[in-house]
């Protein structure tokens, strides 16, 4: 059945302003001589990233407390449908991801779906890469599609033509999806960004092909992200549009344990669960060297929800007296006009916006701690990278995917982000020498233990041969790997995902 809903997360004020520039330069260049229009576009340009830091600056005063109350409905829903009679559950796939006899992606022929990947810059679209080159050297022909690039300038990451082809598809238009064919692919693993996440069924129908999603976020940020772009009423919508997308799925890749169970358990079986990873270039094994009095904050200023002006104020009070430590910044910064004038005012020159910088070795070599003061994180990649260097990391104790990595007082501190200077104190407490070695020697070991890209690399090529094998053998409905028991039933959860309005 052919479904004409789909998802962008319109109602969102960020999926606005796209819109709202191209609308504001079309108008401009309507009018005035052509010496004219340039001065105009530009003035445009600033008009609208002016508003948008204003907007950002406005979110940072409500999205803490609204957060807050979202996260706690969201637990609440969880808790109720969890007194429901419950089907027989099949435990979900945890850690390392058994291979399936017969298994082989040799000649087998993969889409990997994330929109972002050609003009995005954040973690998922680095995993959705690292993903689609692994899959291809492991013998499988790899297509990576997203959104046309509509932006000038130079790719966020980069793909090898030998072993990845990228085809653009405006993934929101049904012609273009359906000029791949249906057949054209044996997969579709898709990467369930909150603007994408309801689309990704009707995309394999047409495709012709099942799919793996991998949830980009935590499922409580999902649920609410649903809930805003479905326009829907309740949380309890939400909660099953969220299970509705899922049973669709042939396997669900989880980054966190903990995620795995907030999957139906009519739907369980097909959940994996497993954390990324990361190498720290050639240095494998060695011994941390030694770190220099330097606090990181990496990605931290890109928006309200990083709250990375948390991180800057704490240390800005740790700094008094402290004048031989600095703080660096790296990333998009979106407040450096409150940055800059807090900097100046109280830790003149120790604070430093570096900007983006793609050298991770600069990034994390010698740092002496990092912190990650966001509200909502799905399994944020600065703490993997962090713990790979042997970085101690602080975070709220109340942070998705930063609770389920950092252990408090083994690793890094988790704090209280509602106890007044509880980031300062935990900044305090890092800057002992033997408290930073401890922390710092812990974080490895984890990294090296949980973290290694030979469990990364072997429990994505064992899922996706399992979903291949299973597959292979099923006919119409598949039994047994986490969809609902009986094709009537499944018939259900697909009706109710194509009964949301979603605006486009």
């Amino acid at each position: 059945m052919e479904q004409q809903l789909v998802l962008t997360g319109g109602t969102r004020p960020s999926a606005l302003t796209p819109r709202v520039k191209k609308l504001a330069i079309w108008l401009i260049d309507r009018a005035g001589s052509p010496s004219l229009l340039m001065e105009r576009r530009e003035m445009a340009r600033r008009q609208v990233r002016a508003a948008r830091a204003l907007l950002l600056r406005a979110s940072e005063q409500i999205v803490p407390e609204r957060r807050r109350r979202t996260q706690a409905r969201g637990s609440f829903i969880a808790f109720l449908e969890g007194l429901r009679p419950k089907v027989a559950e099949t435990p979900a796939a945890i850690g390392t991801v058994a291979a399936a006899e017969g298994a082989s992606l040799t000649g087998a022929r993969i889409a990997v779906f994330i929109p972002g990947f050609l003009s995005g810059a954040g973690g998922a679209e680095k995993v959705a890469g690292q993903v689609a080159h692994l899959l291809g050297r492991a013998g499988a022909k790899v297509d990576l599609l997203c959104r046309p690039r509509e932006e000038p300038g130079p790719f966020p990451y980069s793909w090898d033509d030998r072993i990845v082809q990228v085809r653009p598809i405006r993934e929101y238009v049904a012609e273009d999806v359906a000029a791949l064919g249906p057949g054209r692919y044996d997969l579709a693993i898709c990467f369930g960004m909150p603007g994408f996440y309801t689309r990704i069924p009707w995309v394999a129908r047409m495709l012709g092909c099942p799919f793996i999603i991998q949830e980009c976020t935590n499922p409580a940020a999902m649920q609410q992200a649903l809930k805003l772009s479905s326009l829907l009423q309740s949380d309890r919508e939400a909660y099953w549009l969220r299970q509705s997308v899922l049973s669709e799925a042939a396997a669900i890749r989880f980054t966190v344990p903990a995620y795995a169970e907030t999957v139906e358990p009519g739907n369980r079986g097909a959940a994996y669960a497993f954390y990324n990873a990361f190498v720290r270039p050639g240095s494998e094994g060695e011994a941390a060297g030694t770190p220099a009095r330097r606090i990181i904050c990496v990605g931290g200023m890109k928006n309200a929800n990083k709250n990375g002006m948390a991180a800057v104020t704490a240390f800005a009070d740790f700094a008094g007296g402290r004048t031989d430590w600095r703080m660096h910044l790296y990333g998009v910064n979106n407040f450096r006009s409150e940055m800059t004038a807090l900097a100046e005012a109280r830790a003149p020159g120790q604070i430093v916006d570096e900007g983006i910088v793609r050298d991770v070795e600069r990034i994390y070599g010698d740092a002496w701690g990092l912190m990650i003061p966001s509200f909502q994180e799905g399994l944020p990649n600065v703490i993997i990278e962090a713990f790979s260097y042997g970085v101690p990391c602080i975070g709220f104790a109340d942070c998705p995917g930063v609770k389920d990595l950092i252990v408090d007082g083994v690793n890094g501190f988790l704090v209280d982000r509602g106890e007044v200077g509880a980031l300062t104190r935990a900044l305090a407490a890092l800057a002992e020498p033997a408290t930073r070695a401890r922390l710092s020697a812990n974080a490895r070991a984890f990294a090296d233990e949980a973290l290694t890209v030979e469990r990364w690399e072997s429990n994505w090529l064992n899922m996706v041969g399992r979903v291949l094998v299973q597959q292979a053998g099923r006919e119409e409905m598949p039994q047994g790997n986490g969809l609902p028991g009986t094709p009537a039933r499944h018939a259900v959860w697909r009706r109710l995902l194509d009964t949301y309005p979603v605006m486009d």
